[in-house]
């Protein structure tokens, strides 16, 4: 499963919700945050999220979004976008098991109990 964070600013998250619920994304889990203005959900690890991430941000014409997600096999497949009526401000895709991928991880999914930084290695490994 993927882990999704989509979000807007505030004045424009009731079109981004709507947008979201007119069925743009293969969903379950979904969880809806009206004061940090986020939807959170979970896909198939290969659903395609950023390229139906895109095809919202266009039907969003003139609205600032982004979608930010992990898979839940921590450290693998992180990413966010920043986009603006389909045009992509900022496109990141973080190195498979790099640090900022695993913090991303921890944020969205949890289970950082479970490892320590390793220093040598530059990267999260298992206790």
């Amino acid at each position: 499963m993927i882990k999704c964070r989509l979000s807007s600013n505030a004045v424009n998250f009731d079109k981004l919700k709507a947008a979201f619920y007119s069925g743009s994304f293969d969903t379950q889990d979904v969880k809806v945050n009206c004061s940090r203005h986020t939807i959170e959900f979970e896909t198939l690890s290969d659903y395609p999220v950023r390229e139906k991430y895109l095809e919202l941000s266009k039907e969003l014409q003139g609205i600032p979004t982004a979608v930010v997600y992990a898979d839940e096999r921590l450290g693998l497949h992180v990413g966010a976008i920043l986009s603006n009526s389909g045009r992509v401000d900022y496109d990141i895709r973080y190195k498979d098991y790099s640090k900022d991928a695993y913090e991303i991880a921890f944020d969205m999914i949890g289970g950082q109990y479970r490892y320590h930084y390793d220093e040598q290695k530059k990267t999260y490994v298992l206790n």
